[in-house]
């Protein structure tokens, strides 16, 4: 056990989002390349986001100049894997809404939502309702 005393740590005081312009801007590239791999494998039913967010990783590794500082917490392969996870699910509505085939559970959980209200997914979606 402790010996009760509570130490107080000083935090640094945070404006804005966080992050510089700068930052932004230099960490752009890869967050659209790992939008672009997390669309993909999106597209793919039954992959997943962490196969997406893996691939990003990896890519963004293999394309930085300071490769070895991933692993450590480096904003790079953080910026990779999220942007990549989060666009995995825009990517798995394109199968759901074009073709009617749920591309993970979400989706699946939509097409049930849709069938309840009597919208049928698929190339019809918006032509054919059933009332």
């Amino acid at each position: 056990m402790g010996s009760g005393r509570v130490e107080t740590l000083k935090v640094k005081k945070v404006r804005g989002f966080g992050f510089s312009w700068k930052e932004f801007v230099y960490h752009l590239p890869n967050f659209l390349r790992s939008s672009l791999i997390g669309t993909g494998i999106g597209i793919l039913p039954g992959i997943g986001g962490s196969t997406s967010g893996m691939l990003a990783y990896v890519t963004a590794k293999n394309m930085s100049k300071h490769s070895e500082e991933f692993g450590k917490g480096c904003p790079d392969g953080i910026v990779a894997t999220e942007s990549a996870n989060n666009a995995t699910i825009g990517g798995a509505m394109i199968p759901l809404l074009v073709l009617g085939i749920p591309g993970d559970g979400v989706t699946a959980m939509m097409l049930g939502g849709f069938l309840i209200h009597g919208l049928s997914a698929g190339p019809l979606l918006f032509v054919k309702m059933r009332m």
